[in-house]
């Protein structure tokens, strides 16, 4: 409640959701939290679905292997197993890692299997990074989740065996799962109830604008390592997000750290152009906090 004051607030949690009323939780800030922390979601529709477009389906044509008065040219069907490995060819073979790395017959379940692959990884990513993040912060993070997104798309533009690429795409879904958790959460809890409902609007379009840019890219650049390429380029600025961003004030109340929180929510106060709120209230066993509690609370909003 609006209405309340700092002293009649039972705990540091209770302390935000007041302050973050008082500091504006639908302005200026919020905004531009909810434009930086949608571009991770971005990067992770790109990633979730750039298997598809990296292992696309083989052209294979027979080729002459001994010298004979006729060669029997021409396109093979994607079922005909019949044919030796050396009396054919892959058409554009740097295009797909199923041609790359001879991903045909026998062997082509594996082409399929890389999403699986991915999604394993997904899934451990976030728990694990779940867990990391109500431990360690928002920030530390989603700085790892993206960390692991990145190395996983630079293991795949070097990988130089199926397995290799396998094992990127594993560390990839990993860090994919902790990062759209870790943005999605971080922004909400910068935001009030009743602007929340907007991340599901810019999640899931910001989703969908990643798995959109992959068919003109795969289109401009078909070879899969140059697509890949671009993808690791294109995730670069998300890393910039750790350096722009604070930590969640929620996450800081966790910790009971007062004077971290008090500091935030006056830079939000600031940033949407409001009077900063009062220090909370630290609990030592009395119900008033003394005067050099609010004379350094007082002191945090002045140095904001």
């Amino acid at each position: 409640e609006i209405d309340a004051t700092p002293e009649s607030l039972t705990n540091l949690a209770e302390y935000v959701d007041w302050a973050l009323e008082k500091a504006g939780n639908s302005g200026r800030f919020q905004r531009r939290y909810i434009v930086i922390l949608t571009a991770p979601w971005i990067l992770c529709g790109a990633q979730t679905m750039a298997h598809v477009f990296t292992a696309l389906p083989t052209h294979r044509q027979r080729v002459c292997t001994h010298q004979a008065d006729h060669c029997n040219y021409g396109p093979l069907a994607d079922d005909d197993c019949t044919v030796l490995r050396s009396e054919y060819e892959f058409l554009d073979p740097a295009n797909s890692v199923a041609s790359d790395f001879d991903l045909v017959c026998e062997t082509s379940m594996f082409v399929p299997l890389l999403g699986t692959l991915f999604f394993l990884g997904f899934l451990f990513g976030c728990y694990v990074l779940g867990s990391y993040a109500d431990m360690r912060g928002r920030r530390a993070t989603y700085l790892w989740s993206v960390l692991l997104v990145q190395g996983g798309s630079f293991l795949a533009i070097i990988a130089p065996t199926y397995s290799a690429y396998a094992v990127a795409r594993v560390i990839t879904g990993f860090g994919v799962g902790g990062l759209g958790l870790v943005a999605y959460v971080w922004t909400a809890e910068v935001l009030g109830p009743k602007t929340r409902s907007t991340l599901v609007l810019t999640t899931n379009s910001g989703f969908a604008i990643g798995v959109m840019f992959l068919s003109p890219l795969s289109f401009v650049l078909p070879q899969w390592r140059h697509f890949s390429v671009a993808l690791f380029l294109a995730g670069l600025p998300c890393m910039a997000v750790y350096a722009i961003c604070m930590e969640s004030p929620k996450w800081l109340a966790s910790q009971q750290q007062h004077d971290q929180v008090h500091r935030t929510l006056c830079y939000i106060a600031k940033v949407n152009g409001k009077h900063p709120p009062p220090p909370p209230i630290k609990q030592t066993g009395v119900s008033a906090a003394s005067p050099n509690d609010r004379k350094g609370g007082q002191k945090a909003a002045d140095d904001v």
